[in-house]
Formats: structure tokens, sequence, C-alpha cells
């Protein structure tokens, strides 16, 4: 999202970060704000603020700028696009075959909804709204410290 908030930008950079070391030697890629998805069920295109791909990437068209699936997608809510996040781009995502995680995380508050899929058209959430827990994303065999996430973040309020 172009213009985000101090808080947006340092969530996405830290999670880039833990997640490009973590794959650095695994066959996954991490990709961050400027690569477009298409969503081939309704023809949308959405930039997803965090997505990882297992293996090479499938481009839509053959647009080197432009991909069409992702195992990972992770988007960092705002005022503006939170309600749109939650429903229908979480649908449009969930159409996606390959699409085993969507992460919402908060840039307001420590609180994260991790959605996991279980079976087609079964999606179970896990919420997370302290520092000392830990976001357990079994299909890409990750766990990433929620402090880690938050590191360097500033909230309005002094609670975290």
């Amino acid at each position: 999202m172009a213009g985000g908030t101090l808080n947006h930008n340092q969530i996405s950079i830290n999670l880039c970060m833990i997640l490009g070391l973590a794959f650095r030697k695994r066959d996954y890629r991490v990709f961050a704000g400027d690569v477009k998805l298409h969503i081939p069920c309704t023809g949308d295109f959405t930039y997803p603020d965090v997505l990882v791909i297992k293996g090479e990437p499938s481009y839509w068209q053959n647009r080197k700028d432009i991909v069409s699936r992702a195992e990972l997608i992770i988007e960092i809510l705002s005022d503006s696009t939170k309600d749109y996040d939650r429903a229908e781009k979480f649908e449009n995502y969930r159409s996606l075959p390959e699409l085993q995680d969507y992460i919402l995380i908060s840039q307001e508050k420590v609180h994260i909804e991790h959605f996991s899929k279980q079976a087609p058209h079964e999606w179970l959430l896990k919420e997370y709204q302290s520092l000392e827990g830990e976001l357990n994303i079994a299909e890409i065999s990750e766990t990433i410290s929620i402090a880690d996430i938050y590191e360097k973040v500033v909230f309005e309020s002094n609670s975290k």
C-alpha cells in the first residue's frame, strides 16, 4: 500500500526479514507490496503486503510482474482496508487452491488473526494478542515470534 504508516512499513520489513532468512536455503520466495496477485475466479488483482510462493512463481499471461498463486498471504490492517481484507478480499483469496495460510496483522495494537486451511472450504482461526506468543505456520514449517513481528513498532497508546 503506497503511503502506508511507519508501523505498517516496519511490520512488513520485519516479516520480510524473518521469512527471507528462514527461507534462504528452502524452496520458498518472499515478496512484499509491489508484486501483483491475480485472482483467477474473479479476474481481480491485488497487492498483498507480503506473500510467499513455494517453488517458481506462476506468472499471469507470462507477465513477470503478476503472479497467480501463493501459499501464504499476509495483510497488515489499516482503518481504510481492514473490512475489505477480512471479508471480500479473503473470500477471493480462498479461491486460490495453493493458499494455505492467510494472516491479518493489526498495526495499531498487538492483534494477529491467522486463518489456516484445514480442508477445502474449511479454515481455522487462531488469534494472538500478546507479544509472548508464537505464530505457528505449519504448512511452511515456520514459527515466528509475535515480539519479532512487532519489533520497533510504536503504538499510539502506551500499552502493547
